[in-house]
């Protein structure tokens, strides 16, 4: 039998709260959750087995137990870079030109290799668990969860608009936004291969909220900030399309890449709580190929 690795993971009670399903819905804790670990046998009250009928008063210290079971790294590869860690999650830094996950159309190293090297390193026993993922070619902030009670609280505060994520992006525009823009556009999977699309009336489409933020124009060159109130594919690429911009480099959507042999998108931002309700807010630094355009657009 393989030895377990068991975390646990503390919350405490801010209101008083008839039953323990009451005092963790108020915490972000899923009911499905809560039924995994009732009915095993994982969950403690002030270090005590309660019922689930039980009152729970405030100011009490809910542990989660969670086992957790030692697996082997798939192959040699160097940790992820931490940006961001607590009890529950990393913020961490990926960069352009590596898949998120594997893929049976790509080989080789990909970012989950990576995170399964720093949760070997920092003895965390886990499946990896992204809360988020960026494309291939887009650098920046990617959240991974150090357990399932991680994942489902912060699936809970993305469905609450309690995660937000910023980007920079260089775009060639044809003229630059004035102000403030908001995109709600439905976006569609496109007739060819990987590309979203525009929803039209009557189409298939999933909602999708992005705010671009103007920062620099300059020939035909902007830089935007967008933040995305949803995580659909390709979502921002797609709204720019919508605003008749287009990614320095995203040759899939038409984009030039003679300044940059890769979209020039860059997740530079996210803001969140932590479990506890501390604010997290965690800045990522442009990748140099970005700063490389940006100060040619300056020698212009």
């Amino acid at each position: 039998m393989e030895p377990s690795y068991n975390q646990i993971i503390s919350l405490t009670t801010d209101t008083d709260s008839k039953k323990l399903n009451d005092a963790l819905k108020r915490l972000n804790i899923s009911h499905k959750t809560f039924k995994t670990y009732y009915y095993k046998d994982l969950i403690r009250v002030n270090g005590k087995r309660v019922m689930h009928i039980n009152p729970v008063k405030a100011g009490s210290l809910i542990e989660f137990i969670i086992p957790g079971v030692m697996t082997p790294i798939g192959m040699e590869t160097r940790p992820a870079k931490v940006l961001y860690e607590d009890e529950m999650i990393f913020l961490l830094y990926k960069e352009a030109g590596i898949l998120t996950h594997e893929s049976r159309n790509h080989f080789g190293v990909n970012f989950k290799d990576q995170v399964t090297a720093l949760f070997n390193e920092k003895h965390i026993y886990q499946p990896i668990r992204f809360v988020n993922r960026l494309d291939m070619d887009t650098s920046g902030i990617i959240m991974v969860a150090k357990n399932d009670i991680a994942q489902g609280y912060y699936q809970k505060l993305h469905e609450k608009n309690l995660i937000i994520k910023e980007y920079i992006c260089i775009v060639k525009s044809k003229s630059p936004l004035e102000e403030e823009t908001t995109v709600t556009a439905r976006i569609g999977r496109d007739e060819i291969g990987i590309k979203r699309k525009i929803a039209e009336e009557g189409e298939e489409g999933l909602s999708a909220k992005t705010i671009f933020t103007p920062l620099y124009y300059k020939d035909g060159i902007e830089i935007l900030k967008a933040k995305i109130l949803t995580g659909r594919t390709h979502q921002i690429r797609v709204h720019l399309g919508y605003l008749d911009k287009v990614l320095l480099g995203d040759t899939l959507y038409g984009g030039d890449d003679s300044l940059i042999k890769r979209q020039a998108l860059h997740s530079y931002r996210l803001r969140t709580y932590g479990i506890s309700g501390k604010e997290i807010d965690v800045f990522c630094e442009l990748p140099e190929d970005m700063k490389k355009v940006i100060e040619g657009i300056n020698e212009f």
